[in-house]
């Protein structure tokens, strides 16, 4: 990040937290060439604070900040994380977690992730069943299907294209629908 946005950031009241640049050895590059990025997200996990709400940068509040108060003041106990199950409905999504952070899990997710996993099949392996606590949907509507929209609180617009990206063609495309973003209640 240049420094001018840094600066932009701090002025702003944002306290930046600088972190190594990571890939593991057994790094296969996906695909869609942005799950890189992935491998640093983990350093949430050793945050100085007592608990975190975290939020993938392709997320977006709909609701209001009320709507999102019994995220973070319902009681969290220690090695307990809240997510929204993913779509296979086999794991959950780490697009938005609550937690509390910890050197033993971060080093435990860093751990798995070294043998080439992402960040959501490690984290899903770290935590427990019994550790994690299901979020309602309505805290992270993402993949494709048919849900009801009226109560969102959190969009997450997973997959290649994102509704912020400052493309000129992908603008067009988001704004006429193209990319499937009906589910979402944006077309």
């Amino acid at each position: 990040m240049a420094d001018e946005s840094k600066q932009l950031l701090r002025a702003a009241g944002w306290d930046i937290r600088e972190v190594t640049f990571w890939l593991p050895e057994r790094w296969v590059r996906r695909d869609c060439g942005y799950w890189h990025d992935v491998y640093n997200k983990v350093d949430i996990f050793r945050l100085p604070f007592d608990k975190v709400l975290y939020m993938d940068s392709d997320t977006y509040v709909f609701g209001k900040r009320s709507d999102m108060l019994p995220l973070v003041r319902e009681e969290l106990r220690w090695g307990e994380i809240k997510m929204v199950r993913d779509v296979n409905g086999k794991s959950f999504n780490s697009g938005v977690m609550v937690f509390r952070p910890n050197e033993k899990t971060f080093e435990a997710i860093h751990e798995h992730m070294a043998t080439g996993l992402l960040d959501q099949p490690a984290i899903n392996k770290v935590f427990a069943k019994e550790d994690i606590t299901e979020l309602p949907f309505r805290y992270n509507v993402h993949g494709y299907g048919e849900h009801n929209c009226s109560d969102v609180v959190i969009a997450h617009f997973t997959g290649l294209h994102k509704p912020a990206e400052a493309e000129r063609t992908a603008m067009v495309n988001v704004s006429s629908g193209a990319h499937g973003l009906t589910r979402y209640g944006l077309a």
